[in-house]
């Protein structure tokens, strides 16, 4: 047991995901700017296809005839009359070439800058969220984020020079609906073209992989006996993949990640009064589009859990059932960690004759006594649950709302 603590506070202790998080955000500008170059340079000789007319005109009109023209006109003998006894081209055929952008190689192009002019989008919102952390804090990793945001500003600025160009203004008018990319020969073997949809075809695997959720849930699970260590809770054993750990004699906690989607399950139960128990469902996630996971699917598994939370490297929600951003003091990743422990593990001394009657959390008096001793509030939905330890009344939040969400 001793060993298997040790090993993963190691672990923890040299680990920072905030940290790489901004490294790898930075590399993700750099990239974009090395792409909008070569796109640059596409502009200067896109590809088109040359669509040929030909057409006939009267020949006192044309000025000149290239060969091609010359020789069509010759071998139609109905635009030929006689002159002065002579045979003369009443008519003539003049070809022409149309250059035509509207092509599936341009079109993916503006297909591939309007995705990254979105992602340029979330980047701003992200790193806004982050600015009362950055001027407030000390940690050296949130002085990245004034500068990152000048580079948003400055990749964004770029793009939108670029989309303003006549030859993408022409694409936006001629685009077809539901555009998906697909490899053509030209993506294929066009140096330049190739670069941008293997810039493509990268972006999108490292969205389908979430290599970032993966390493969160991985740190998530590795920082986990370090915090509830910290807590007074030791390791107790394991049963197949969950785990359990004893705040002797008061309190058990049993842990069951669940890998396939980035998620924890927490069972806290009073080993003194059995008849209190919690059940907890955290989901780990890299960014803050919390939102997919507001589906009718997930609602209906929810209501076996007392808490529904997510939470990323910066940011925790609450499902209540609508999705509610949780007020934290401080954005960096051991004070996240902490603070989700801190509510589904809370408890506290209060008595009785107080509490019966004002809810703990938002000081409403419209609580309901669901069991003996158990109660709930209508205003804010807490859950709470009183129990004696040697003579004093505590409460244990079975779910825990904050006032203000």
């Amino acid at each position: 047991m001793r060993k298997e603590k040790e090993k993963d506070v190691s672990i923890a202790g040299n680990l920072s995901l905030q940290k790489e998080s901004f490294l790898l955000d930075g590399r993700l500008l750099d990239s974009f700017l090395s792409l909008f170059s070569v796109v640059q340079s596409i502009l200067t000789h896109p590809f088109s296809l040359l669509k040929r007319r030909d057409s006939i005109f009267r020949s006192d009109l044309v000025s000149s005839l290239s060969v091609e023209d010359i020789s069509l006109t010759r071998k139609d003998s109905s635009l030929w009359k006689r002159k002065n006894g002579l045979p003369s081209p009443e008519y003539v055929h003049a070809v022409d070439y149309d250059v035509k952008y509207n092509v599936t190689e341009n079109f993916f192009l503006l297909y591939l800058l309007n995705d990254i002019k979105k992602e340029l989008f979330e980047l701003s919102l992200f790193y806004a969220s982050l600015l009362p952390t950055a001027f407030s804090n000390g940690e050296d990793e949130f002085k990245e984020v004034p500068p990152a945001r000048d580079r948003i500003r400055q990749r964004n600025k770029r793009l939108n020079k670029i989309l303003e160009t006549s030859f993408f203004r022409g694409l936006k008018k001629a685009r077809p609906k539901d555009f998906a990319p697909y490899k053509t020969n030209v993506l294929r073997n066009h140096p330049e073209y190739l670069y941008c949809f293997r810039f493509y075809q990268k972006r999108r695997a490292e969205k389908k992989n979430k290599a970032r959720e993966k390493k969160a849930f991985e740190t998530y699970l590795s920082l986990r006996p370090s915090v509830l260590s910290y807590r007074k809770f030791e390791f107790a054993g394991k049963e197949g993949k969950k785990r359990k750990f004893v705040y002797s004699p008061y309190y058990s906690l049993t842990c069951l990640p669940d890998r396939k989607n980035d998620s924890f399950v927490f069972e806290f139960d009073n080993l003194i009064d059995p008849r209190i128990k919690s059940k907890h469902l955290l989901y780990i996630r890299k960014d803050t589009l919390f939102s997919s996971l507001n589906s009718p699917e997930n609602m209906e598994q929810w209501k076996k859990y007392d808490t529904i939370e997510a939470r990323s490297l910066f940011h925790q929600v609450s499902y209540c059932p609508s999705l509610v951003h949780k007020p934290t003091k401080r954005l960096d990743e051991n004070w996240l960690l902490q603070d989700y422990f801190n509510d589904i593990l809370r408890v506290r001394s209060g008595e009785r004759k107080i509490y019966s009657k004002f809810c703990p959390c938002c000081k409403s008096n419209h609580v309901k006594e669901v069991e003996k001793d158990i109660f709930v509030c209508k205003e804010c939905t807490s859950k709470y649950a009183f129990f004696d330890v040697d003579g004093t009344e505590h409460i244990q939040f079975v779910r825990l709302r904050r006032k203000d969400s």
